[in-house]
């Protein structure tokens, strides 16, 4: 996986993995955390962690992954 798809508003914009400092669950969503901003996407934590390259990532509780 090399870019997320993520709402931030109205607008939807492309972040690519690298810029990710952390994914944290959000109820429904998932927060994806950049140093500029915060977007949701509606891609669960668990499918998430399934795709991103565990070298870059680490999953350190169930509901947060870090870069």
């Amino acid at each position: 996986m090399r870019f997320i798809t993520a709402l931030h508003g109205a607008e939807i914009r492309l972040i690519t993995v690298d810029e990710v400092c952390y994914f944290q669950a959000d109820d429904k969503y998932t927060r994806v955390v950049t140093t500029e901003r915060e977007s949701l996407i509606r891609q669960p934590i668990g499918t998430l962690a399934l795709r991103v390259d565990p070298q870059k990532f680490w999953r350190i509780h169930r509901g947060t992954i870090v870069n």
